[in-house]
């Protein structure tokens, strides 16, 4: 994503994610917390993980816990 390559934009995006990881901060109805994992090779990032902390109906068959 072309907007991810300002600094400042990119400090707002992690901040997001870390954010989500937290079981106290806001989020849509439906939607537990989530930690987000990043696979890096030096400068090359190569894909992520999402780590739900908690199953809601459709997330088993929908979501699970690997995005």
């Amino acid at each position: 994503m072309e907007a991810l390559k300002d600094a400042q934009t990119f400090r707002r995006f992690v901040d997001a994610l870390v954010n989500d990881a937290l079981q106290e901060s806001p989020r849509k109805p439906g939607y537990v917390p989530c930690t987000y994992l990043w696979i890096v090779e030096g400068d090359t990032f190569l894909g992520s993980l999402a780590i739900r902390h908690e199953l809601k109906d459709f997330l088993p068959n929908e979501g699970g816990h690997i995005g």
